[in-house]
């Protein structure tokens, strides 16, 4: 697979509208801050609009970020067009001052500068640049000078195929490559993630904005928490008819801050070509390699597969159907992609599976039944399709905290009282606009649930 790293050279859109109240403390002082960008060595973009050709980089009209008073997380919006901007702000507080781009309603900062924000596991791409909300980035200043400078990475991809409704990115060894993290301003001036709070180990990237379908040809990018996923990656392209096509290395992949791993249009698995299992159980059932065409043959794992296999993702093609069961009390298995076909997981089906951390669901899913998800403690977050319809009785008793990004703005239309239950705390990311409909489907369930709109 083609590699190469290129400086990073855009940026995106605010998290939330501001709701910054416009009558200023009578002891405050208006500041003109004006933001720019990075020095030339550095390149570190803060704008929210790549213009190409020459990728000339610009703040917009309406874009907004945070301005850190102390502790308080105030929102200011610009009306400038232009390589620099300036916000009006009504500051307390005297200097150093933080900012953080885009705007973010749930960030906070600590007393000694530490900024905590969310990198969303679902992003909308925009072709031929960055997705809105996707680059973020902080400034540290003694003055009214904010210059940003980039927090992520991205890789950087063509869609392979026509007629690809998503695509999922997941490390090979499920690293934490999105979710809740910590921003720490170092000396230099340069930002380093201190700490990621709550990890998510699958990003989904959705096509843009009134668009059924990735376009050929065409530049997208996807944004990661920086880092180096030491066993290579997964990229899974969902086409309408639910099929999944994947791409996979199993190099090094380095994710430096302010960087593009381009990959360029990545080659899919053909029917002819052959899986090379990584898991010594899979490759004792199967032997060291195992065609496709195989394995869409398939239609049921051994038992031998579903007590001892430690990661399933190379299942990925496997034909089985219906309800998946057989996996409860398995202590080694860490990932599996359910792969179309997969509508169901059916009473205890991964129940005391300690050591799962990731679950990819495939579009058509529907149900998770009761106990399916039960004690699974190394489970801390979860990418929902708008299929699920269905939640019964203590599907993640024993998860601990969990954090679920819903796709679907409808929720799931049955959802039993002790599925979420006390003393468990649940982060639910959902579409803008559907706490409502969420808050009353799971009004019922005893555990304390925080809706975060996206």
């Amino acid at each position: 697979m083609k590699k190469s790293i290129i400086i990073l050279l855009a940026a995106t859109v605010a998290l939330a509208a501001c709701n910054k109240s416009e009558n200023p403390s009578k002891n405050s002082v208006r500041i003109s801050f004006v933001a720019t960008m990075d020095a030339p060595d550095g390149a570190n973009p803060s704008r929210t609009e790549l213009v190409v050709p020459g990728n000339q980089i610009n703040w917009i009209s309406g874009d907004q970020i945070t301005i850190f008073d102390g502790l308080a997380n105030e929102c200011y919006t610009t009306t400038d067009e232009g390589a620099s901007a300036t916000f009006e702000a009504d500051i307390e507080s005297g200097g150093p001052y933080y900012a953080l781009y885009p705007y973010d309603a749930n960030a906070v900062i600590t007393g000694s500068g530490n900024i905590t924000t969310t990198l969303l596991p679902i992003q909308r791409a925009k072709a031929g640049s960055f997705a809105d909300e996707l680059n973020i980035s902080v400034a540290k200043s003694e003055t009214a000078e904010l210059t940003f400078k980039n927090v992520l990475s991205y890789l950087k991809f063509r869609v392979p195929a026509a007629n690809i409704k998503r695509v999922t990115l997941k490390g090979a060894d499920n690293e934490s490559i999105a979710g809740k993290f910590q921003i720490k301003v170092a000396s230099s001036g340069f930002p380093i993630i201190q700490d990621i709070k709550s990890g998510a180990n699958v990003v989904t990237l959705l096509p843009p904005a009134g668009d059924a379908v990735f376009a050929t040809g065409v530049d997208y990018y996807i944004a990661v928490l920086p880092g180096t996923l030491t066993n290579g990656f997964w990229l899974l392209f969902t086409y309408n008819d639910n099929t999944i096509g994947v791409s996979s290395t199993a190099n090094s992949a380095p994710f430096a801050r302010n960087t593009i791993l381009n990959i360029g249009t990545p080659t899919l698995a053909q029917p002819t070509d052959v899986i090379n299992f990584r898991d010594a159980v899979l490759i004792s059932e199967y032997g060291s390699s195992f065609t496709v065409a195989d394995a869409a043959a398939t239609t049921s794992l051994s038992a031998a597969v579903k007590s001892g296999a430690v990661c399933l993702d190379d299942l990925v093609y496997f034909g089985l159907t219906g309800g998946l069961a057989g996996f409860a009390s398995n202590t080694s298995l860490k990932s599996i992609i359910l792969p179309s076909g997969i509508t169901s997981m059916n009473s205890t089906s991964f129940s005391g599976c300690s050591s799962l951390e990731c679950v990819v669901f495939n579009d058509g899913f529907a149900g998770i039944a009761k106990q399916a998800l039960e004690n699974n403690s190394s489970l801390n977050s979860l990418l929902i399709p708008s299929s699920l319809s269905s939640i019964s009785g203590n599907a993640f008793t024993g998860a601990g905290n969990l954090d679920l990004y819903f796709l679907g703005s409808t929720p799931p239309a049955t959802v039993t009282a002790s599925a979420f239950k006390s003393p468990s705390v649940y982060s639910f990311y959902i579409p803008a606009g559907s706490t409502s409909d969420y808050s009353t489907r799971f009004a019922s369930c005893t555990g304390t649930i925080n809706y975060i709109e996206y």
